[in-house]
């Protein structure tokens, strides 16, 4: 998760950012990757809520 630099999360109700931030404080420690979180009136698949994309490059985060 370290080497994750950029976030795309597509929300089919606005009203769940809040668990989208709870989420993210879950997985990312330190600074958070820029992110970007719109809402969509579908996915893809019926009954889908939300739908991440994760854009990273291995080895980028720095080692301690």
């Amino acid at each position: 998760m370290d080497d994750v630099q950029n976030l795309r999360v597509y929300l089919t109700d606005i009203q769940d950012k809040g668990e989208v931030g709870r989420a993210r404080t879950e997985f990312f420690t330190g600074d958070f990757p820029c992110s970007t979180l719109v809402e969509v009136s579908a996915l893809v698949e019926p009954g889908l809520t939300v739908e991440i994309e994760a854009e990273g490059v291995i080895g980028s985060a720095p080692r301690t």
